[in-house]
């Protein structure tokens, strides 16, 4: 059996597994059928067609295993059995462990939302075992497993782990590769006639699924319609350029969805650093299967529609250097459906063009000489139930923080706040005027609300007419709000609603694009940011849905 009663070997670190396997004696007593190969970092790991791959962050599984299977096993065919074999291993784990939305991906790995979390390679040992049939195989597996791969600046956009998907919660790697040595000792043992039938039960790519084929040997990418994986492991598409049906395997063809939705990051310069951060921040929480975000300059947001038509979600989030000609061009796009989300001094420029009231709010810095500070997020949720929750001094009792469950947009509870890296100056939103700021330690406490609240009206910047009937196109999605002393009185700080032409608009009143300060300084205040990244991710994943509906 793979799980027990076989040898492990483990390295801390090594160039590749598969070259030091190969560069071994060849000695099959050394390595028995089901040895498993360890290290807990490969320094020129490879994948297929010898591509280099990251595999330097700890915390992950990075395995060979050693089989000994007939020589059949040695062709192309044969090999991709095996890596389908691993691919639905691990995919069964990684469900059981809660990632629900993991896919398997043609032609070897694991996706989440566009996001890769383990890849496998199998490769002829180049060895025939004597006294046997069969020969020496080498099936090698790379599994995310608890690398903060979000916080890497190379990895970010294209891959994820289960720390990442199960919001910052480890796994034991120990007790996930027995589970999955006990599964892929089954699935070892399936015909390719079954590989078959639940690989494609769970592949990302469907029939006239949208794709992009790559051909390796050169040449330009064909714009093509996913037709199906044939009995040989081959695709096949329809071209779109000529009509032409074209089947091909992994040797010749890479294939990726084709990305058609656009989430546009504006811009005012290389020296505003929020745009940047935000960018990178969703690319590495948005579904990028889905969704591409891209920075973008104030001049590219015009009165023409043709970006309008890509563009699910605006995103301004910095000062403007032209406030009128944008504002104009927003409208315009407002009025077409789109939604918008403005940050931090943004969101000051948005509410002006718009009508809504603010004031600006200066907090304390935390670091001499730097424009840092903290905002602690205290979420307020009233759950979608026939029981009331009763209010509490104008406060309902229910206090809690809120994310996301793993598998839908439902909202889970917590009862610690979530820390808030932000520039000093924020901004308040419809402030009670006997309002005073609640503070503690110098941190601003902002409250976050849950619930259809039809109290605001913004109509193209009429403010006239009545917004409190139930069912009002401008009826909020979310909100949020500082507390005051006596929690009394709120002021709000982050809301979203419906802009009345079928997107939204959302406000945030403090500058969110700010990088996380703990790794570059050792202020106490910051000590604890660090560790509430994935609830910041949680948060953000939320405002995010809410916007693109």
């Amino acid at each position: 059996m793979l799980a027990e009663k076989r040898k492990v070997k483990t390295r801390k670190s090594m160039y590749s597994m598969a070259s030091h396997l190969l560069r071994r004696p060849k000695n099959c007593n050394e390595y028995p059928h089901g040895t498993a190969v360890l290290s807990e970092r490969q320094t020129k790991a490879r994948g297929a067609k010898d591509h280099t791959w990251d595999a330097s962050n700890t915390g992950n599984i990075y395995v060979s295993f050693i089989l000994h299977l007939p020589a059949t096993y040695k062709t192309h065919e044969g090999r991709f059995d095996l890596e389908v074999a691993a691919c639905l291993a691990v995919l069964e784990t990684v469900k059981k462990y809660g990632v629900t939305q993991a896919v398997s991906k043609w032609p070897n790995d694991i996706w989440v939302k566009g996001h890769k979390l383990a890849g496998f390679l199998a490769e002829d040992g180049r060895y025939d075992i004597p006294g046997s049939h069969n020969s020496l195989l080498i099936l090698g597996m790379g599994i995310n497993v608890n690398a903060d791969v979000r916080r890497s600046a190379e990895l970010n956009s294209i891959a994820t782990s289960l720390l990442c998907e199960k919001d910052g919660q480890a796994v034991s790697r120990e007790q996930f590769f027995a589970d999955v040595c006990l599964i892929l000792e089954k699935r070892l043992s399936c015909p390719r006639e079954d590989l078959l039938s639940n690989f494609k039960a769970v592949n990302l790519f469907r029939e006239h699924s949208k794709i992009v084929v790559s051909c390796l040997s050169g040449g330009a990418a064909i714009d093509a319609d996913f037709i199906e994986i044939c009995n040989n492991w081959d695709i096949m598409f329809l071209d779109n350029s000529t009509g032409k049906t074209m089947t091909g395997n992994s040797q010749n063809f890479s294939v990726r969805p084709k990305v058609l939705k656009k989430i546009l990051v504006v811009t005012s310069g290389p020296h505003n650093m929020s745009a940047s951060h935000l960018s990178r921040w969703f690319m590495s929480i948005l579904d990028t299967s889905k969704f591409v975000v891209c920075l973008v300059p104030e001049s590219a947001i015009t009165t023409s529609d043709a970006w309008m038509k890509s563009c699910s979600l605006l995103v301004i989030a910095e000062q403007t250097h032209e406030p009128e000609l944008l504002g104009e061009n927003i409208s315009i796009y407002l009025k077409s459906g789109g939604s918008v989300l403005s940050n931090g001094f943004a969101s000051l420029f948005l509410a002006k063009h718009l009508g809504v009231h603010m004031k600006e709010l200066q907090l304390d810095s935390f670091i001499s000489e730097t424009n840092l500070s903290l905002v602690r997020l205290h979420i307020e949720t009233n759950l979608e139930s026939n029981e009331k929750q009763t209010p509490q001094n104008g406060v309902n009792n229910l206090s809690c923080d809120c994310m996301l469950d793993n598998n839908s947009t439902a909202l889970t509870l917590s009862s610690k706040p979530i820390l808030f890296p932000t520039s000093c100056t924020c901004f308040q939103f419809y402030e009670d005027e006997k309002a005073l700021l609640y503070e503690s330690g110098q941190t601003v406490g902002l409250e976050v609300s849950v619930d259809t609240i039809n109290s605001l009206c913004i109509n193209n910047g009429d403010h006239s007419q009545d917004c409190h009937k139930s069912g009002s196109p401008t009826s909020m999605q979310l909100k949020a709000f500082y507390l005051n002393s006596d929690k009394l009185c709120k002021s709000v700080a982050l809301f979203i609603h419906n802009s009345g032409h079928g997107g939204k608009v959302g406000f945030l009143g403090f500058d969110a694009g700010v990088d996380d300060p703990s790794s570059v300084s050792d202020t106490p205040e910051f000590s604890d940011t660090h560790s509430d990244r994935f609830r910041r991710d949680k948060l953000m994943m939320h405002v995010l849905d809410v916007l693109l509906g």
